[in-house]
Formats: structure tokens, sequence, C-alpha cells
């Protein structure tokens, strides 16, 4: 019996040691045409996270978890970007919704 109990301890000492594989990358998404914010240094291509938004002078809007996330009032969605746990949206204050 005490064998036993030795090797359940053992066994739970060993475990959880391996390494979840890392999450992939989201694939950069794709905004509307003729997107230009005009940042240097910011890229061309629509932003896929928080930080490249920002960059451009963008706002970030995150989903607060009901799946409905969008942009405020009086902004036009740049493109869905990588955000939290839910995901987001970045919103370009500058130009109206169209």
């Amino acid at each position: 019996m005490k064998h036993l109990l030795l090797i359940v301890i053992l066994v739970a000492a060993c475990g959880g040691k391996n390494k979840p594989a890392p999450a992939p990358e989201p694939a950069p998404t794709s905004g509307p045409a003729g997107t230009d914010s005009g940042a240097a240094g910011c890229g061309d291509a629509a932003p896929s996270t928080a930080e490249e938004c920002e960059c451009h002078g963008w706002l970030v809007v995150g989903d607060i978890g009901d799946g409905q996330v969008k942009c405020p009032d009086d902004t036009r969605e740049v493109s869905r970007i990588a955000y939290g746990i839910e995901g987001g949206v970045c919103c370009d204050p500058g130009k109206a919704a169209e």
C-alpha cells in the first residue's frame, strides 16, 4: 500500500510540466478599400492589434463579451483586431461611418 501511495505522489508531482502549445497568431484582416492613415512607421496594412491601431492614432474598442462590438457613432470601423480575450475593433474617429 505504501508503494502505491508513493507512486501516486510521484506521478502527481511530475505532472503539469508540459508547456501548452503557443496560440496561433491571428491572421491579419484587410481593412476597407482606401484605408490610409498617413502615419509614418505604422505600416500600410490594416491593423491587426491594438498597438498597430493606436500607432495610426485610431481608437481601440474592446468586446465586453457579448460579441456585439462596434465602433461608436461618428467613427468608421477600420478592421477587427486581436484584443484581450474577446477581440475588438479599430475605429477611425476622423471619418464618419458611411
